[in-house]
């Protein structure tokens, strides 16, 4: 169901501490999906709660699987939201 570039999660790691892999997690807790900003392919936002803390992936479908692109925790922003919407 889920699909990335495994340089790209190493990479994910060493920026923002987290596996693009450890991102299938937020479709397991409560969670909001909305579309994302870009101008070349159609992606969205998942935000769900890891490890405690309000997290971000930026995601578009490919061949029906889930392609992840970025994983990292939500800046104020985004967790207000998440908490607003949610909580």
């Amino acid at each position: 169901m889920f699909e990335y570039d495994k340089k790209k999660s190493i990479s994910n790691q060493d920026k923002h501490g987290v596996k693009l892999e450890e991102a299938s997690n937020l479709w397991e807790s409560e969670h909001i999906i909305i579309p994302a900003r870009t101008t070349d392919e159609e992606r969205f936002i998942i935000l769900g709660e890891y490890k405690n803390k309000v997290h971000m992936c930026v995601f578009t479908f490919r061949d029906e699987k889930v392609r992840l692109i970025s994983f990292h925790r939500a800046d104020k922003k985004f967790e207000r939201f998440y908490y607003e919407e949610i909580k």
